[in-house]
């Protein structure tokens, strides 16, 4: 059960890196890259709809003169190499953007069809063709679908997209699953990792009255001729998977292979050693604040304790130097007899001050307290052994002289 557990989670590791190599890394292998555009249909109809929602396809019939045809052994969905008087051109129109940052079209040269707006780094172009047909009447050519942009009324203009910022040996990486069709631009088909590359053309035979066959911009490489022979002819690059396609993309025998495969490799373990990072040190952020926050709990807490310990001694002190009347310590200052109190316990006030003894407010207030100033009479007997004198007599005879 161990091993097996053990084998289970490496299986997960190896699939999860496997996932972030070559979805996530490798442009374009998991999906087409990003934005809208289209390519050529193939006979086998539009690439797997790896990546985005689907592709559209859309077709237009064009009218031309007799002689159009293709190269031999064409692989253009609906075209032959038998001359005729039409050309039938097959779209797959890619009309979500997933704009994804993962998926991208590689420098190189080659051109795919416009569909709102090109890809970042390519250039815009169109064609048109002069289309036979009468001079007046209702429109014959037939479209349907999905077109890319341009005019497809009495006469065809297509508008395209181009890339010439790279060498065409230098392989561009798109997905490998199924055949698909990119425009050539100049002498060489653009390479591409994992497939075989065949060079095909279309020919059409043009207007002979008047043609107005033009071009603008940047456009697929094209031919073409208005005397004595008017035609065009469009260049088109077929790619099909080789047969050690998946072994190209990882751990081929080539040098080159070999290096991608490294560098893949090493991109996604710098990937992983990155978030690693961040996460660690996200997690140490969080410790040492958790940490601050008790710290100052406890610190308040402690300020709290010495505050209340502080208070407590302080009334203690004040307690304990201020003891009742009958044992007053020599202070500083003394008290006047208040306006407020009876006549007994201005007496008390005054004989004690006459005495030379000090009070502080504390011991003012227990004279003041009439029960206070008698407990400090009892307490204290004359020299003679005799009983003092009760609270009533002290107020008749108004003496306190016997208090020491």
């Amino acid at each position: 059960m161990l091993i097996r557990a053990r084998n289970s989670r490496s299986s997960l590791v190896a699939g999860f890196v496997s996932w972030a190599i070559t979805c996530h890394i490798l442009p374009g292998v998991c999906g087409w890259p990003e934005g809208t555009y289209g390519t050529p249909a193939s006979k086998d109809g539009c690439p797997s709809n790896d990546g985005f929602y689907r592709w559209n396809l859309g077709s237009v019939l064009q009218i031309t003169e007799y002689g159009s045809h293709a190269s031999g052994g064409i692989n253009l969905y609906g075209m032959t190499d038998v001359p005729s008087d039409r050309v039938y051109q097959a779209f797959c129109m890619k009309t979500l953007s997933t704009s994804d940052k993962k998926h991208y079209f590689m420098p190189g040269k080659y051109c795919i069809f416009k569909l709102h707006q090109c890809p970042a780094r390519f250039q815009e172009g169109w064609i048109y063709w002069d289309d036979a047909g009468p001079w007046f009447g209702p429109t014959v050519q037939n479209s349907s679908g999905i077109l890319p942009d341009g005019d497809y009324k009495r006469n065809t203009r297509i508008e395209y997209c181009c890339r010439l910022d790279g060498d065409t040996n230098a392989k561009i990486i798109l997905p490998t699953s199924d055949p698909f069709y990119l425009l050539k631009y100049g002498d060489l088909c653009q390479e591409v990792v994992g497939m075989d590359v065949v060079e095909e053309w279309v020919y059409w035979a043009g207007e002979k009255s008047y043609n107005l066959d033009e071009v603008r911009g940047v456009h697929p490489r094209i031919e073409r001729q208005k005397s004595p022979k008017v035609y065009t002819k469009l260049f088109y690059c077929y790619y099909t998977p080789k047969p050690r396609a998946a072994a190209e993309l990882t751990f081929g025998s080539s040098f080159e292979t070999v290096l991608t495969a490294l560098c893949i490799v090493g991109s996604t373990l710098g990937i992983i050693f990155l978030v690693a990072i961040i996460l660690a040190t996200i997690q140490k952020a969080l410790i040492f604040r958790k940490q601050h926050l008790q710290q100052q709990s406890r610190q308040s807490q402690t300020d709290a304790r010495n505050k209340r310990t502080t208070e407590h001694q302080a009334n203690a002190r004040i307690n304990m130097k201020s003891p009742k009347v009958s044992g007053l310590p020599e202070y500083s200052s003394c008290v006047a007899p208040t306006t407020n109190a009876s006549k007994a316990q201005n007496i008390c006030l005054e004989n004690i001050k006459d005495s030379g003894k000090k009070v502080t407010p504390v011991d003012t207030a227990n004279i003041l307290d009439d029960q206070a100033c008698d407990d400090s009479i009892d307490m204290h007997p004359d020299a003679e052994g005799e009983a003092p004198p009760s609270y009533d007599e002290v107020l008749r005879d108004g003496n306190l002289n016997f208090i020491v």
